[in-house]
């Protein structure tokens, strides 16, 4: 078998961004793609759409289907994604367009830079940004079957990843009927609350929490959108708190913390339980709290509740846009357990946290089976072409 760059079997090029203040450039028919939609996917639209003259007058280009498109920088874990083009599309700067030759199987080419993401993500310049550049991206090193062979295991692994798409629909599927069943019993409970008022502020059921680390514990947590209140070094594969966490809230095992951050799917912050572990020590930036003793209030109803984004209408006339300071949004301790909160009888909230917990593990299993459907392709046989 071969070793050869990417150069050798492909161009490499990319686009460039039509100015955003012509409004002729913006809402016409020819798709263009962002790093953002590069997911180890197959991209068959767009979020955005350009005009024919937007393409005659700027940077950017049309690409052929077919064509493999990699993130050369953005934020978290976008740089070095691929995906496959779908569809005839343009594309901005930050994505370079792999278009390999007719002697070699683009669908293999493809996995092999999926499956060396990571070690193309260590290729990147080093500085102020961690980029890849066009010049980078040619110089990637590929092990080089015959091409019979990179199409038997391209046909391979497009098996997997046709298992991988269906699995990931029902997950889609799951997640969004769990939304509407969400918003469909919290919005019921709202209603019923405002009759037999069970309307609260959220200070009279909940207390904060600002124990300091006196024990120095080490375990710093961050939160997460799908994992809740986890690991700090796990989840940025490096610590990135500073050495002395005395000054660190300590959290217990059943207490609350609201990242005052906008995240995706969390645009006023996103609140956790701590679920996994004893305790933990969180930035005094979180807001951190428990349930109040004798407080006739679930916990695992207080979980779906803030996941349902049942705090989002309060937090947004508090959260003032624009007013931000550190990168945080504008809420303060006060203003945030001063928010109203609507509460049906106790035995109602455990009710509907029994109904949404079932959900909830409906789709604990399909993660499951996707998490093990992937570690099943990534140690088929054929990986062994695919290793740098």
């Amino acid at each position: 078998m071969k070793r050869i760059t990417l150069e050798e079997i492909a161009d490499v090029g990319s686009g460039g961004t039509p100015n955003r203040s012509n409004p002729a450039f913006w809402g016409g028919s020819i798709p263009w793609i962002k790093t953002g939609e590069i997911r180890f996917n197959t991209i068959l639209d767009s979020q955005e759409k350009i005009t024919e003259r937007a393409l005659k007058e700027s940077a950017t280009k049309i690409f052929p289907k077919g064509s493999l498109l990699m993130a050369m920088y953005g934020q978290g874990k976008t740089r070095a994604q691929v995906a496959i083009l779908g569809i005839d599309a343009a594309i901005n700067q930050a994505c370079a367009a792999i278009t390999v030759n007719e002697k070699s199987d683009f669908l293999y080419i493809y996995h092999y830079l999926a499956f060396n993401y990571q070690n193309i993500r260590n290729l990147s310049n080093k500085g102020g940004q961690e980029n890849l550049s066009a010049d980078i991206i040619r110089s990637i090193p590929v092990n080089y079957p015959p091409l019979p062979e990179q199409r038997k295991i391209a046909e391979i692994l497009s098996t997997w990843d046709e298992a991988l798409e269906k699995l990931e629909a029902l997950i889609e599927a799951k997640e969004s009927s769990k939304k509407a069943l969400m918003q469909q019993l919290l919005s019921r409970t709202a209603a019923k609350s405002g009759r037999t008022h069970a309307r609260h502020r959220l200070g009279e059921v909940v207390e904060r929490v600002t124990r300091k680390n006196a024990i120095l514990n080490d375990h710093v947590l961050t939160i997460s959108a799908q994992g809740g209140l986890v690991d700090q070094r796990e989840y940025f594969s490096r610590n990135v708190a500073g050495a002395d966490l005395s000054g660190y809230y300590l959290l217990k095992n059943g207490e609350f913390a609201y990242n005052r951050s906008s995240s995706k799917g969390y645009p006023f912050g996103a609140l956790k339980r701590l679920d996994q572990y004893d305790a933990g020590v969180v930035s005094t930036l979180y807001l951190c709290f428990r349930i109040k003793p004798d407080a006739p209030v679930s916990s695992d109803y207080l979980c779906h509740y803030f996941e349902g984004g049942r705090l989002n209408f309060g937090l947004r006339s508090i959260a003032k846009e624009g007013a931000r300071a550190h990168g945080l949004l504008n809420v303060t301790a006060d203003e945030f357990f001063d928010l109203d909160i609507f509460l049906p009888s106790l035995g109602d909230q455990q009710k509907i946290a029994i109904i949404l917990d079932s959900v909830d593990q409906e789709l604990a299993l399909l993660q499951n089976q996707r998490t093990a459907l992937d570690r099943q392709k990534r140690v088929h046989p054929q990986k062994v072409c695919l290793a740098r």
